[in-house]
């Protein structure tokens, strides 16, 4: 670690101060949310003082407006004027502080983008990423082997480890206090140490990564998540096409086959009994084909009743646990009730808040963009910028995947985290047709 501080201080110093802030910003943001974030918002705020102008003439930053301007209107009008019957006793401080987890990362879509606008500013972008991430791998190697019975505080409870040992065959999650926030984390790196496998010219470097990159792989596993499991087949296709991955699964798969009938001829089936009667197993197969007491269904049923409710400005931000519990008992046919603390799905958690136009504006301007950088991308005529923002648009399609089934949004660094992507997205258009017009100058 201090290697690597070491050995990009020279990179630093040449930097303006805000891509400096940026940089240990990402470099500490797993490992010392607090200072990680406090750095990021100074970068942000030197963004809007520089290109404040540049933000505002630039028409494709319009939605963004648009949608702050719908978050400010439904909680208004949630809080303060159309106050609904069933919030009454809610507190409605919670509406207005929880506007902290959507408003900064609309902006931070905005202004982080001119720190990610070269290929050079993404590949350092991608070594702090990777280099802020190895307290994490430690972490999972340390909860994983030895006992802790509670978490680690640092500096009066600045610094929060969650290094609980997990239950027997409960999944490891390294020093975030759930699994699933460690498998967002593991699936947007992933990628990019990949990438920086790709454009490593030492061989001592590739080396590391790969060993950095396998370790990623390993403790996603050792997550037992689905989401995981589909993040890392989602890499490893993006990585190293359909047709490799075909080409290496189909026989396996095959050897698989053909050994597990032998060894149920062999064993009279006592391979398939322990198949069925293993414990992830059961859970996997329980969890994806029982429906009707699959607790993601019932609560997206749930959510998607809140949302015909007030489709228009939603019920303000933090309120799906609140409301999800007062109707517990309401819906026919009578559901077994589970608590939640927010919707598991993205696009209906925005929905819920803030109202369906606000969810059509963010999903229609995700798809736009994510279409156009692949659109841009076969085009692209340039093998590291096209290498950049193939592994680039990897990682964001896997956090949205993710995001299908779960809300790991609701962790800062994460977030945080997405903003930056889409923002690595947004400007890598303006790079691309830069890298085009260049060509047909010449």
């Amino acid at each position: 670690m201090l290697y690597f501080i070491n050995k990009n201080f020279n990179i630093l110093s040449k930097k303006n101060k805000g891509e400096i802030f940026f940089l240990l910003g990402i470099f500490l943001l797993p490992a010392a949310f607090p200072l990680g974030s406090l750095f990021l918002l100074i970068s942000l705020i030197i963004s809007f003082f520089k290109n404040s102008r540049k933000f505002l003439n630039d028409r494709s930053n319009y939605p963004v407006f648009l949608a702050i301007g719908i978050i400010l209107i439904s909680t208004i009008n949630t809080s303060l004027i159309n106050i609904p019957e069933e919030l009454i006793n809610y507190q409605k401080s919670s509406v207005w502080l929880n506007l902290f987890n959507w408003i900064p990362i609309l902006l931070g879509y905005l202004g982080f983008q001119d720190y990610l606008n070269s290929n050079e500013q993404k590949i350092n972008f991608a070594k702090y990423l990777i280099a802020g991430t190895v307290p994490v791998i430690v972490s999972c190697f340390v909860q994983y082997n030895f006992y802790f019975k509670d978490h680690i505080s640092i500096l009066n409870g600045l610094l929060i480890w969650f290094m609980k040992t997990p239950a027997e065959g409960s999944a490891v999650s390294g020093l975030f206090s759930n699994p699933n926030y460690l498998v967002s984390w593991l699936i947007i790196c992933l990628p990019f140490s990949l990438l920086l496998i790709k454009v490593s010219k030492k061989n001592s470097n590739q080396i590391i990564l790969f060993i950095i990159s396998v370790l990623f792989t390993a403790f996603l596993i050792l997550t037992n998540s689905r989401n995981g499991f589909l993040g890392l087949i989602v890499v490893i296709i993006s990585f190293f096409g359909i047709k490799r991955f075909l080409l290496f699964i189909l026989p396996i798969a095959s050897l698989s086959y053909l050994t597990n009938l032998l060894l149920m001829k062999i064993a009279n089936l006592y391979f398939f009994k322990w198949f069925l009667s293993n414990e992830i197993v059961t859970k996997i197969i329980n969890s994806t084909f029982d429906f009707q007491t699959n607790s993601r269904i019932q609560i997206w049923e749930s959510a998607i009743s809140f949302i015909n409710e007030k489709p228009f400005l939603g019920w303000g931000a933090s309120t799906f646990p609140y409301l999800h519990q007062y109707y517990s008992k309401t819906f026919s046919p009578p559901l077994w009730f589970e608590d939640a603390q927010h919707s598991h799905n993205i696009f209906l958690e925005m929905a819920h808040n803030f109202g369906l136009p606000f969810s059509l504006l963010i999903s229609i301007s995700i798809l736009f963009l994510i279409s156009k950088v692949l659109l841009n991308l076969k085009k692209s005529n340039n093998y590291e910028e096209y290498l950049i923002s193939k592994l680039w648009i990897t990682s964001t399609l896997g956090i949205i995947l993710i995001h299908l089934t779960d809300m790991t949004y609701y962790d800062g660094k994460i977030s945080l985290l997405i903003c930056i992507l889409f923002a690595g997205l947004k400007s890598s258009l303006g790079l691309e047709k830069s890298a085009i017009s260049n060509i047909k100058n010449d």
